[in-house]
C-alpha cells in the first residue's frame, strides 16, 4: 500500500523544475507533504504498516501500528501521539471511498430489449 498526504494549498515552484526550487521552497514542499510505502497486515485491533519507503526517513523499515476505524465507505486510522514542531500532538487519517456514478451504457440491459445497430 502507499499514501501520499499533502495540504490542498501547496504553492508551485516558481521556475517548474521537478529537481530545483529554492532552499525555501524545497522545505515548503517537505513540511507540507508526507508519503510513505509499504506491506500492512492487521494485528489484534489495529493496522500495522511496514514501511519500505517514506519521506520521513527516520521511519524506513520501521513498523508503524495505528487504531483504526472501518466502514463500507470509510476508513480512519488513529497513530500514536507523534513529536510535530516539538510538540506531542495526535493525528486522524480519514478517508472516504469514492464510488464512480453509473452511466446508462455502463448498466445492464434489464428490459430484453437488444441494442439495435451493426
Amino acid at each position: 500500500m502507499s499514501a501520499i498526504l499533502m495540504r490542498p494549498d501547496r504553492p508551485p515552484f516558481a521556475a517548474g523544475d521537478v529537481l530545483g526550487g529554492t532552499e525555501a521552497e524545497k522545505a515548503a514542499a517537505f513540511g507540507s507533504s508526507s508519503a510513505f510505502g509499504g506491506r500492512w497486515e492487521i494485528v489484534g485491533d489495529e493496522i500495522v504498516h511496514h514501511l519500505e519507503v517514506t519521506t520521513f526517513p527516520n521511519w524506513v523499515g520501521t513498523d508503524q501500528p495505528r487504531r483504526f476505524d472501518l466502514t463500507d465507505t470509510h476508513l480512519t486510522l488513529y497513530p500514536p501521539p507523534m513529536l510535530m514542531e516539538g510538540r506531542l500532538r495526535r493525528a486522524r487519517v480519514h478517508c472516504e471511498r469514492i464510488v464512480p456514478p453509473t452511466s446508462a451504457a455502463a448498466r445492464p440491459n434489464v428490459s430484453g430489449d437488444q441494442p439495435s445497430g451493426g
